[in-house]
């Protein structure tokens, strides 16, 4: 009986892989030109680099840096033209030392309200002492640029803006009682008795009581007299009380009003 042939079990290993290289019918491939099966996959060696990865949150470094701020460039300012009944609207970004608002004319134009001058305000920016300093200037207009305060001190002559309308605080001597006089109104005229009186839309008894302005809370404001001066206090944070100026300082930030539009300038630097 003929020996068994030791290649046969080779053959048989061989029989299965597609891989094997072809040859003349009867070929046996020989060890050197057996190609390998898929490899498996292990765990690399410490001298073979593992791959790149994110690291965790855990694993993230802090940053203590300051963020960037300019030491020689002036400040700029931001400016809001706020849409009907809302404290937002379009943004301007301010980035000169004048910039006018009017209805015809200047950098900023708002047209179809004829209660705003050609020309009616400006904001400016001046260098003080190495500081920018912002101010909010009226250009004369006839109907004048108020600012919204939180309360303010009264002389006879100044004009506030309360509801949807105007009025001017009126004092003679020591002797007589104030009034505020109703501007849009038929020239109303409402005395204001001391210490104090709250004018609004349903206001306490013995306040001034204005109910055919639905802009007015039920109590908007009071007038009261302090120390011999009498001044304005707001008590509706929604549409509050605004002053009229000729010029003010504003250091960060400032809600003012021309005609019947309403803004906000804020300094960002």
């Amino acid at each position: 009986m003929p020996s068994p042939d030791p290649f046969d079990e080779l053959e048989d290993l061989f029989a299965d892989d597609e891989a094997a290289p072809a040859g003349p019918p009867g070929y046996i491939p020989t060890r050197k030109e057996a190609i390998p099966s898929k490899s498996v996959q292990r765990t690399p060696t410490r001298a073979e680099a593992l791959a790149a990865r994110t690291p965790t949150r855990m694993e993230a470094t802090t940053d203590d840096a300051a963020p960037f701020h300019p030491r020689r460039r002036p400040s700029m300012a931001l400016l809001c033209i706020c849409d009907d009944a809302s404290a937002d609207g379009e943004w301007i970004r301010i980035r000169k030392d004048k910039f006018v608002i009017g209805r015809t004319e200047g950098d900023c134009v708002i047209p179809f309200d004829d209660l705003i001058g050609t020309r009616h305000a400006e904001i400016s920016r001046s260098v003080e002492n190495g500081k920018s300093i912002w101010y909010l200037t009226d250009l004369h207009s006839p109907t004048g640029t108020f600012v919204a305060v939180t309360e303010r001190p009264l002389k006879s002559g100044n004009e506030l803006w309360l509801g949807s309308r105007r009025y001017r605080f009126e004092q003679g001597n020591d002797a007589q009682l104030p009034t505020l006089v109703d501007l849009e109104a038929n020239q109303r005229r409402f005395l204001l008795d001391p210490p104090a009186i709250v004018l609004g839309r349903h206001a306490t008894p013995g306040g001034l009581a204005i109910p055919d302005d639905p802009s007015l809370s039920r109590q908007h404001a009071r007038f009261e007299l302090v120390n011999q001066q009498w001044k304005v206090v707001s008590l509706n944070p929604r549409n509050g009380v605004w002053v009229r100026i000729e010029r003010v300082r504003f250091p960060v930030m400032c809600r003012f009003q021309i005609g019947e539009q309403r803004f906000l300038v804020r300094v960002v630097s």
